[in-house]
């Protein structure tokens, strides 16, 4: 018990060695203000308490709001910069601890005497792919503004990060359901109170659910129980009735019925340029391929296709996983 308590601590001092270094990087690239898109309204939601843009966004508007507190003797604006830093360190940080997790599912150290050695120096690649995964283009230009991704990320990889560590714990004890579990769930309920695209992670996780826990009569009683903690989370959008009824300075769509509130929930406004078709989906398909590139190194990508070799050969189901939650 002692050594996994050791290693445990390892693996935590290198997460945290990753998140600190993309923090420190980060604060030296912050935006000195304002930047586009939604960065001001945003500002003005966490400053005021006010109901953004569908779908209202109430975790990031409350997290925001307790940020903006902080006295930091700086403008709203920097604070919640330096918050989307933070948090973004913090998804870095949860990040290696995922990578760890899966390389313990695919090939568990054997145990004796050497097994935290073995594992401490398996640990540098993960600490090599968390640092590529927090200076890629598109997370590190969400850690320096004001936006709801960092968080967005953030609640991504805790709830990957608890999920798998459920996934290991059940491995070496199936007598019985471990909490990290029910920490999963709640955090993939928070997840959705912040951005709904969080639901793209959902078939991923429920595929390893379904081969670990199966979905019999034991499987889906269990996964009734993990709702409870999942609709808790959920309940977070009370916010928006509740805060729009006291007519707060923006307030977007005046949410303070539950009808409106399940339209700006359920992006209502949006639903003509959503559902407009294929058209803008293979637009998007073609941005993304296009900007994959710029992404990564040519290097990192070469790992991944050695990554993919090596995880046919040995764990097929983490394969499946990782090739559903990336499509």
């Amino acid at each position: 018990m002692k050594r996994v308590l050791d290693m445990e601590v390892h693996e935590n001092i290198l997460a945290g060695i990753a998140g600190l270094v993309c923090f420190m990087v980060y604060l030296t690239t912050m935006a000195p203000g304002l930047s586009f898109i939604d960065s001001g309204e945003l500002a003005a939601v966490a400053s005021t308490l006010g109901i953004a843009h569908p779908t209202g966004y109430p975790l990031f508007a409350l997290l925001g709001r307790v940020a903006v507190l902080v006295p930091l003797g700086l403008e709203e604006i920097l604070v919640l910069n330096f918050f989307a830093s933070i948090v973004t360190s913090l998804a870095v940080a949860f990040f290696f601890k995922c990578v760890s997790r899966i390389r313990t599912l695919v090939a568990p150290a054997a145990p004796g005497p050497e097994k935290n050695r073995y594992l401490l120096g398996a640990s540098f690649p993960s600490l090599a792919g968390s640092l590529v995964f927090g200076f890629s283009t598109t997370v590190w230009a969400q850690s320096v503004v004001t936006e709801v991704y960092a968080l967005h990320l953030f609640l991504l990889m805790a709830m990957l990060s608890a999920f798998l560590k459920a996934a290991g714990d059940f491995q070496a004890d199936a007598s019985h359901v471990p909490r990290s579990l029910f920490l999963a769930s709640f955090l993939l309920g928070l997840g959705f109170t912040n951005h709904m695209t969080t639901i793209l992670i959902v078939p991923a996780v429920f595929f390893l659910y379904a081969r670990i826990w199966g979905l019999k009569r034991e499987g889906l009683i269990l996964l009734a129980k993990l709702s409870t903690s999942f609709i808790l989370a959920l309940s977070l959008y009370l916010y928006l009735p509740v805060r729009s009824g006291v007519h707060p300075p923006l307030d977007w769509g005046h949410t303070a019925s539950l009808e409106k509130s399940f339209w700006h929930i359920s992006g209502k406004q949006y639903r003509g340029w959503i559902f407009s078709g294929f058209e803008s989906a293979e637009k998007q398909f073609g941005y993304f391929v296009a900007n994959l590139p710029t992404e990564f190194s040519w290097v990192a990508y070469g790992i991944a296709v050695a990554g993919v070799l090596y995880l046919f050969h040995r764990n097929r189901q983490l394969l499946y996983l990782l090739g559903i939650a990336f499509f």
